[in-house]
């Protein structure tokens, strides 16, 4: 008898964060991969998914290697893999009647919060991957920024 590896499931290591329950709140999400399709017992066909890491700017919580597979949210955070993106999930009405979650930017007072968040823990999401032995699909950190930097980009985004 001959014996073959086994390769764990990637998708099941991830932290458990739904989109609804991180739904209306300001949040900086990093986008790691995107996968073509990930097949569930609902999806036995497989459908896109996008895996983050993501920080709750109400809890000061962070969750790694998360997947979201809601159709929207994966179009509108997609194109944006190796990016770190203030953002919100919020509730759009659907012309069918029924709301979905869809990505949007971060304005005003939120904006301010995440500007201020990531210059004071410029490398928190990945010391807390390496601390926990995450893999090597590693978006890059994002640089650390003074006060004169956060400053410019908030009058460069009309928020200041």
């Amino acid at each position: 008898m001959e014996l073959s590896g086994f390769t764990p499931n990637e998708a099941a290591h991830g932290d458990r964060l739904p989109a609804k329950e991180a739904a209306d709140k300001p949040l900086i999400v990093q986008v790691r991969e995107h996968r073509d399709s990930v097949v569930t017992a609902f999806a036995p066909e497989g459908k896109p998914g996008i895996v983050v890491d993501v920080v709750d700017l109400t809890t000061d919580s962070t969750y790694h290697d998360v997947l979201w597979m809601n159709g929207a949210i994966v179009d509108g955070l997609s194109p944006h893999v190796a990016k770190t993106m203030p953002v919100k999930l919020v509730w759009t009405p659907g012309k069918s009647g029924y709301p979905y979650l869809s990505p949007a930017a971060l304005e005003g007072k939120e904006l301010e919060l995440a500007a201020a968040w990531a210059s004071k823990n410029p490398t928190r999401l990945d010391d807390e991957r390496k601390a926990r032995g995450l893999g090597a699909k590693q978006a890059p950190a994002p640089a650390a920024k003074s006060d004169a930097d956060v400053d410019e980009l908030l009058k460069a985004l009309g928020n200041k």
